[in-house]
C-alpha cells in the first residue's frame, strides 16, 4: 500500500489515512469530550483552577484540613 502511495501520490491526495473524529469536528475545544483517566485527572485539575476564592480563603480551608 505504502509503495502504491509513493508511485501514485496524485491518486491518494484526497483520501488521507485517518478521518477526524465526528464528536470533534468543528468544535472550538475537542478535549472536553475527551474521556478516560488521564483527560479525567486534567478536567478536575482545571476545575480545581476555576472558583472564585481568594488566596486567603483557600490557605483558611486547607489549614482546616490539616
Amino acid at each position: 500500500m505504502n509503495d502504491e502511495r509513493k508511485n501514485n501520490p496524485e491518486q491518494y491526495k484526497d483520501n488521507p489515512a485517518s478521518q477526524p473524529d465526528p464528536e470533534t469536528l468543528h468544535k472550538t475545544d475537542p478535549q472536553k469530550n475527551m474521556e478516560g483517566p488521564v483527560s479525567d485527572l486534567m478536567h478536575d485539575t482545571g476545575k480545581a483552577f476555576d472558583t472564585d476564592t481568594t488566596e486567603e480563603e483557600a490557605n483558611e480551608k486547607r489549614d482546616k484540613r490539616l
